[in-house]
């Protein structure tokens, strides 16, 4: 029942009728246009709505609002639990024109836990068989770096923000202002250092923790022993590396033992290096495997390397990673061709740090999924260290980049997405959608079509003439939309509205309202 609840919301998302056609094609006619930003919204929030006319009188609303309306202006609505369509009506010189507009209010997703992953399946599911859109958050020192109040106030953040998941150390050895003790000033090891004594104190927070995150439905991918960049002093492969292989057991023993009764852990094991001596891993997994109910496994590699590549054979390795920051498409293909397991992009740039900026985050996530990822992780400074020592200096307070604009793109991202069925989506990687305009590296665009040929996507990182073939999809319309990433603000203006026999050629367009370079291209089968 849920799968159909969700495929009627996809059908019914953003349905908008102008009666007037396409008015940037007909400048010498009457247009009504009206635009939603967000076009989607949760239950209870806000839209902006704001429209605009050319050669009318006068005009009226209908639909989820009424009465007489000025030729331009901007208004608050509220839909509330329901979809509500915004319609205008306007008197042009050869009759009424009319515009219409659908806020969508989606009904939310329902994440049953364990997760699997199905060799041969490009994106997880959960314990009841549901495809699951994985839409993660760096939130490495939640567990070192923050005090209950700052835990509930983080993860109520991210639910109602789409996000499912979260990245985090289960013990920290810099990126936190008292690391490796906690925001408590309890540290994890009673003789500091030594895997063989773990203080329960500090490890009941951290299952409180994990368990807060298991309430709200997010996912916890768990590093139990982050190894650190290069092996050096970020992370623990030093002591590691010093200890038996008893002992590393011993402690992945403890450790599955001590959060065995939580279903939502997906255990991640390195940490942006791959040792030399693999037994800090291979021994660790193997404690916690002896203890804990397992489910998915995978790992944090250095960057450049992908868990498939460093640790294929393990038998603890059900989900596949990617951590580049070269242009996300081109090593997502090739690790897609390579291996069998589900991938996900676990780490690229992040928003606030040198090189990153909330279009960057949204370029990296959009070539992820279009790509064929089951899911990708946003990162953003200082949100990740929760004020800690960072790697870099931020202006910012980690409240503050709760509400960044990356974490607003990444909120729009899994709102379009999730709003259609987005587990049929294949990658256009043949340019059989895209013919001309794909680009290259960071510039370029990403399509994927649904297998039954129902609907597309395009992503184009910046403005370029494109031409596209429509024979992939079903018809016998296609309509074609465009979304603004940074915001979700969708127009009632249809593209264009073609045969699955047309050839299209559209030109470039200048950076949207928002001022940002990147667009989405929705193409529907109508």
């Amino acid at each position: 029942m849920a799968l159909l609840r969700a495929i009627r919301v996809a059908a019914l998302l953003l349905t908008v009728v102008a009666a007037a056609g396409c008015h940037g094609s007909m400048s010498g006619s009457a247009w009504v246009e009206i635009r939603a930003q967000p076009a989607i919204v949760a239950p209870g929030e806000p839209t902006t709505l704001s429209w605009s006319t050319s050669k009318v009188t006068g005009c009226r609303a209908s639909g989820s609002w009424t009465g007489p309306r000025p030729l331009s202006g901007t208004l608050a609505a509220t839909p509330g639990n329901s979809a509500a369509v915004f319609r205008l009506s306007c008197a042009g010189a050869d009759g009424v024109v009319t515009s219409e507009i659908r806020v969508t209010v989606p009904e939310e997703t329902r994440l049953v836990f364990p997760l699997h992953a199905v060799t041969g399946q490009r994106y997880l599911s959960d314990a009841e068989g549901r495809p699951v859109l994985l839409q993660g958050d760096a939130a490495w020192s939640l567990i070192a770096a923050t005090r209950r109040d700052d835990v509930d106030r983080y993860l109520d953040d991210r639910r109602a923000r789409g996000f499912n998941a979260v990245i985090v150390n289960l013990v920290e050895h810099k990126f936190a202002v008292n690391a490796p003790a906690n925001a408590y000033g309890i540290a994890p090891f009673r003789i500091p250092g030594d895997f063989s004594t773990p203080d329960d104190a500090y490890f009941e927070y951290a299952d409180w923790v994990i368990g807060s995150a298991e309430r709200r439905q997010i996912a916890v991918f768990l590093a139990p022993g982050y190894l650190g960049y290069g092996g050096g002093d970020e992370g623990w492969y030093r002591e590691l590396a010093a200890s038996s292989p008893e002992k590393l057991r011993a402690y992945g023993a403890y450790v599955g033992e001590r959060f065995r009764t939580h279903h939502n852990i997906v255990w991640v094991f390195g940490g942006d290096y791959n040792p030399p001596n693999r037994m800090v891993v291979t021994q660790l997994a193997a404690g916690v495997a002896a203890t804990a109910p397992f489910g998915l496994g995978t790992a944090h590699c250095a960057p450049e390397s992908a868990a498939s590549d460093v640790w294929k054979g393990e038998p603890w390795l059900t989900l596949n990673t990617a951590y580049t920051y070269r242009p996300v498409a081109a090593v997502a293909e090739s690790l897609l061709h390579s291996s069998r397991l589900p991938l996900v992009l676990i780490e690229s740039r992040y928003e606030g740090e040198p090189g990153g900026s909330a279009q960057r985050a949204r370029v990296q996530a959009y070539q992820a999924l279009l790509t064929g990822t089951g899911g990708q992780f946003f990162g953003m400074s200082p949100l990740w260290h929760f004020n800690g020592p960072g790697n870099f200096p931020s202006p910012l307070r980690w409240e503050q980049g709760l509400a960044s604009e990356g974490s607003v793109s990444m909120t729009q991202l899994g709102r379009i997405m999730r709003s259609r069925r987005w587990w049929l989506l294949e990658p256009d990687t043949g340019g059989s959608l895209l013919h001309k305009g794909i680009g290259m590296g960071y510039q370029r665009a990403t399509a994927a079509i649904a297998r039954d040929g129902s609907f597309a996507l395009l992503y184009l990182p910046s403005p370029r003439r494109v031409t596209l073939r429509l024979s992939k999809l079903m018809g016998p319309t296609i309509e074609a939309r465009w979304f603004e990433p940074g915001t979700g603000a969708m127009s009632s203006t249809v593209e264009f509205a073609k045969s699955p026999n047309a050839v299209i050629d559209l030109p470039a367009r200048s950076v949207n309202a928002h001022g940002a370079d990147d667009r989405l291209l929705l193409l529907t089968s109508r």
